[in-house]
């Protein structure tokens, strides 16, 4: 900023004054060339003459002679009769209804009056303005001419035209304005490129927080400044967030390759326990021995569950998984695939389903539609099922609701509780795979206990073009 600062000012400095030196050589070889200023004086003593013959002025009008020489202020005008001077622009402008005789002029005026002559210019700017006495020695110099009043006297007059000093007083202006449109356009090229990098900025972070995580923030060499090293400093600090997401994904890996292979270690011996209980379940005496074998296979078959839930949870919270392939279904065709199979397996087992409006389910839902991820909508409703032959008191019937509101197919699961069950998922693994499960899947998700049930709540979002 203080670089671009100073080159504005010396840019406009330089401004300044090359229209000033343009200005003065156009002035002091055009406008001040002895041709051009004899047109000038000529024009303003036919000026004079047309407003003495217009208004009929004789020798006696000078104080009507002075609005004249009051309304041409860059006119050093003298005017006399006889030899003796009856008005000068000094007299006219300082003293409109006294007019001076010839006696009344100093010939040697002092320095209180020398500057009068420059308050004539009020509105001007310009220091170099010429003095009273400059203008009385340059119209004593100048030639007189005859003006014809209309009592038949000629009036001698001598004038001085200065209204070179009008133009300066413009040229001034226009330097000035000039050097201030100069540093305001350095000044605004400034800030212009400033703020085009930040825009830049912005939108490079704008992709990297959209989640592109390769793509690079915009540097370029030969910059230095403060935005710069912001740039650096995100950039870096990118870098250092795609190393730790590699860290993190190697660990996922590694962990998932461990439960893998635990998982695998664990069932093989758990099939192998599970086989010899069956041999010594079918040679053991009836008695506390086959209470001790069922009570040992329902401990290892527990296991097995626990190791299969432990191997699904890793397994849907591992970057292999997280891929997701969203569908427009039927509704009531993927429900019936998926539900109707669960609930054969639930009247097997010996439980009660109610489904409400279940002939209306494919009827009045056969035209709705939904997005969803069909493969993981299965894997959450195996949980959801899995749990409710586990948990569920089978001697009360386990709801199954549906119903749409609004751009959205809900389905709920209802079932009571089992009274003392031992509740083997009490981290609540199965849960948190159906609801990370479930976000996969564009689906809202929520579980929990209602007094002494536990429901379930799918909520779907309804395809476009259904009601």
């Amino acid at each position: 900023m203080l670089y671009a600062l100073v080159l504005g000012l010396v840019l406009a400095v330089f401004t300044y004054f090359g229209v000033q030196i343009v200005a003065g050589i156009f002035i002091e070889e055009q406008y001040l060339s002895d041709e051009s200023r004899s047109e000038r004086e000529i024009k303003y003593l036919r000026e004079l003459q047309d407003y003495v013959d217009g208004g009929g002025l004789s020798s006696e009008d000078t104080d009507i002679l002075a609005e004249w020489v009051r309304d041409n202020r860059y006119l050093y005008v003298m005017i006399y009769k006889d030899d003796q001077l009856v008005l000068d622009s000094d007299s006219a402008l300082e003293r409109p209804d006294v007019l001076p005789g010839a006696d009344e002029l100093p010939e040697n005026p002092d320095s209180s009056v020398a500057g009068e002559a420059e308050d004539r210019a009020d509105s001007g700017i310009t220091v170099t303005f010429p003095t009273r006495e400059d203008l009385i020695e340059y119209a004593k110099e100048r030639d007189s001419f005859p003006i014809e009043m209309s009592d038949g006297i000629h009036l001698l007059v001598s004038m001085v035209d200065y209204t070179e000093y009008f133009y300066y007083d413009i040229f001034n202006i226009v330097s000035l304005v000039s050097a201030a449109v100069v540093l305001i356009i350095i000044i605004m090229l400034y800030f212009t490129g400033i703020t085009r990098r930040i825009t830049r900025l912005a939108k490079d972070v704008n992709v990297v927080a959209s989640g592109d995580m390769d793509h690079s923030i915009g540097m370029r060499k030969g910059e230095s400044d403060e935005i710069s090293k912001l740039m650096e400093n995100v950039e870096n600090m990118r870098l250092s967030m795609l190393e730790n997401i590699a860290k993190e994904r190697a660990a996922i890996d590694a962990n998932t390759d461990l439960i893998t292979s635990m998982s695998h270690d664990i069932r093989t011996p758990l099939t192998v326990l599970l086989g010899y209980i069956d041999i010594m379940k079918m040679n053991a005496p009836e008695g506390a021995m086959q209470e001790y074998l069922r009570a040992t296979e329902s401990t290892a078959l527990r296991l097995k569950e626990m190791s299969d839930d432990m191997f699904n949870y890793f397994l849907v919270f591992s970057d292999k998984y997280m891929e997701t392939e969203l569908g427009v279904y039927e509704a009531a065709t993927l429900f019936e695939q998926i539900i109707s199979e669960k609930v054969l397996l639930l009247r097997e087992c010996g439980c009660e389903v109610v489904i409400n409006e279940a002939d209306g389910m494919r009827t009045d839902y056969r035209s709705i539609t939904v997005v969803t991820d069909a493969h993981k909508l299965m894997r959450i409703a195996e949980n959801i099922f899995s749990n409710i032959m586990k948990y569920a008191d089978k001697s009360y019937p386990v709801y199954i609701y549906s119903r749409v509101e609004g751009r959205s197919l809900t389905v709920e699961i209802v079932n009571k509780i089992l009274q003392n069950s031992e509740m083997v998922e009490s981290n609540g693994i199965g849960i948190r795979t159906c609801i990370k499960l479930s976000e996969l899947s564009n689906i809202k998700f929520s579980a929990g206990r209602r007094g002494e049930d536990f429901a379930v709540i799918l909520s779907f979002d309804i395809g476009d073009g259904n009601e």
